[in-house]
């Protein structure tokens, strides 16, 4: 039996490969100054666009909730508000003996992807220790973590917080990403606005994905001067390359195709002072960490500041370990300070003692908004001025899935010589089609020892959910031939890596990986998929098919309607069964099962799933029923 399970990474590791010679042969080319300020504001302007617009920001109405004085320290406990009717819980220290009226430099510290937030222990260390030194540190509570859980699933997790978040409101043309960004942002502009800030001396600082976050805020923020980001900073060549999928916040769509790298969010604001902290051990490939800081480097370097860019790599495992602690306490002393500091150890505070809301959840103030029902909100504003007319949502898919006519070209293709006779006594012979270079789509046809691709006039083509295989023997009611097909990333053609968990579903596995990458590389996996449906029509209408119906279930049914977006005449019939009701309809406090692989950034600024079942009903012969829920029941 021929391997495909390696398929998808074969594809876009081509893919990526280019894109990451490219960008070492154009960096390899700068060799003076004003090169190195060419890539400079080159990167700014990647990570711009790969970030998009932010929202016009709301009155903060900082709440200061509680103050109390320990170990040497003053801690406020503070509320403010990120967008209206939502709310922000953070955390201040400042040294208790410190001059009030002093301006101070300000360390913010954005959090990991810790349950508890701004309260994790490795954290409290080292703002406590930077504010015993005469610093104002601050940190945030992500949204998900600490005092900001949004939905009840069963686990405190803050990833599968943060990836349903981000799935559902990719749909709305929002990148999870920039919403994190917007709201550090948020934290900043009020640490800014306090009398006891030097606003001339501002770091950002953070682990996991923290790194990620002061790494973002740093390449997007002028208003910050100095980063250490710890244990994030890789490449997206080494996370692609170990399988490594990565958050939802941690794929700027189309940045890598758009030549840019990790590295960028430290090039981008050079020469200002930044440390790239990494431990031996981590799954942030420390390989990647070297390279990134070598792009870096070389750039500081030409502009005069080398020491201005520094790498440090401690023992352990992934965390902000004491090593890492001591060397940002260090990075920031010397950029801040005029004269030499202590580094001190002071142990955590109970959680407990950080809570800015009376029971430890934002969701309990009153007029509280979460993020469901933001989006619940945002979904009705967007139904209301939409006009999903067939041509608006088929212009629409073109762009989004990168379609094009040559989707509609014959395919060639292999002959499988895997035959099978199940216990019910269906005969399949299995074809697999060269939708594109370094993949197939598996097409079985219901006859066995078949050695050519034969006349069907008469047939129906099913689209398998997750397994054309064994997906085909209960489909009974056929008109001609039946062929089934399994797209790419289905049935023989799954993607083996990510340690494949049991569930195809599973939030953090094979299928997000591919699709994350796919966003990365601006080449939807989605948009592989269409396009292997098109060829393998065009190759039985090739082969003198004139009357085709097409039946599609579960996901083979929206890889079918999205492609009858943009060719409503692909089939003569079509039935689909088990669709989403709605995308616009999965809000509230609860899971969504169907993946981010089949949901569309931006869909429903011009359609949900009902208004294309519309349209195509008005103008074709197609149906749809037996709709499934949130969680494809």
């Amino acid at each position: 039996m021929i391997p495909f399970g390696d398929m998808l990474q074969n594809y876009y590791r081509a893919i990526a490969k280019k894109a990451t010679q490219k960008r070492a042969s154009r960096l390899a080319e700068i060799k003076t100054r004003k090169q190195a300020l060419s890539e400079v504001d080159a990167a700014k302007k990647r990570l711009q666009k790969a970030f998009g617009t932010f929202p016009e920001r709301v009155p903060l109405n900082p709440e200061i909730r509680k103050t109390f004085t320990r170990d040497g320290l003053i801690t406020e406990c503070i509320v403010i508000q990120v967008r209206e009717n939502m709310h922000a819980t953070m955390v201040v220290y400042r040294r208790e003996d410190s001059d009030p009226s002093e301006k101070q430099p300000l360390v913010l510290q954005l959090c990991g992807h810790n349950a508890n937030g701004k309260a994790a222990g490795n954290g409290q260390r080292l703002l406590m220790s930077l504010a015993r030194a005469g610093f104002t540190t601050a940190s945030i509570d992500p949204i998900g973590q600490g005092e900001r859980l949004q939905y009840d699933l069963g686990t405190e997790n803050p990833v599968r917080q943060h990836n349903l978040a981000g799935k559902l409101i990719s749909l709305e043309d929002e990148f999870f990403g920039s919403w994190r960004l917007f709201e550090a942002r948020c934290a900043l502009d009020y640490l800014l606005s306090r009398d006891d800030i030097d606003t001339a001396r501002v770091g950002v600082c953070g682990t996991s994905g923290g790194g990620t976050l002061s790494s973002y805020l740093f390449g997007l923020d002028e208003r910050i001067h100095a980063a250490a980001p710890a244990c994030y900073l890789t490449t997206f060549w080494r996370n692609f390359q170990n399988e490594l999928p990565t958050d939802s916040e941690q794929i700027p769509p189309g940045l890598w195709a758009d030549g840019g790298d990790m590295a960028d969010f430290i090039i981008a604001r050079a020469p200002a002072p930044a440390l790239i902290l990494e431990v031996e051990n981590d799954f942030f490939d420390v390989r990647g960490t070297v390279d990134s800081y070598n792009e870096a480097k070389k750039i500081y370097s030409l502009l005069g500041k080398e020491d201005n860019c520094e790498m440090f790599v401690g023992p352990g495992s992934h965390c902000l370990s004491a090593e890492l602690r001591k060397a940002t306490f260090d990075f920031f002393v010397k950029h801040f300070m005029d004269e030499e500091k202590t580094y001190e150890t002071i142990e955590p505070w109970p959680d407990a003692d950080l809570y800015a809301t009376q029971n430890g959840q934002i969701l309990e103030l009153q007029q509280e908004k979460s993020i469901y029902k933001w989006f619940e909100e945002k979904n009705d504003f967007l139904k209301e001025r939409r006009d999903p007319s067939l041509e608006n949502i088929s212009e629409f898919l073109k762009t989004a899935l990168k379609a094009s006519p040559e989707d509609n070209s014959v395919p060639d293709y292999n002959i499988s010589y895997i035959f099978n006779t199940r216990d019910d006594g269906l005969a399949t012979t299995e074809f697999a089609l060269e939708t594109e270079e370094n993949i197939v789509a598996l097409l079985h046809i219901a006859e066995g020892n078949l050695f050519h691709f034969k006349n069907y006039e008469t047939a129906t083509l099913y689209v398998a959910h997750l397994d054309a295989s064994s997906e085909m023997a209960a489909v009974t009611d056929y008109d001609g031939m039946l062929f089934a097909l399994d797209v790419r990333g289905i049935g023989r053609s799954r993607f083996l890596g990510c340690s494949r968990r049991e569930d195809y579903f599973d939030y953090y596995d094979s299928d997000y990986f591919a699709d994350s990458t796919g966003k990365l590389l601006d080449t939807p996996y989605l948009g592989g998929k269409v396009r292997d449906l098109r060829k393998t029509v065009a190759l039985m209408r090739a082969n003198g098919c004139k009357n085709l119906t097409i039946k599609a279930h579960g996901l083979g049914a929206l890889v079918t309607l999205f492609t009858l977006g943009i060719d409503p005449y692909l089939a003569d019939k079509v039935h689909l069964t088990g669709l989403p009701t709605a995308y616009g309809d999965f809000t509230g406090n609860t899971d969504v099962r169907w993946p981010q692989s089949h949901m569309i950034p931006g869909m429903l600024k011009v359609f949900d799933i009902p208004d294309l079942c519309k349209a195509l009903s008005e103008k074709t012969d197609f149906k749809a029923d037996a709709f499934l829920d949130r969680m494809m029941n």
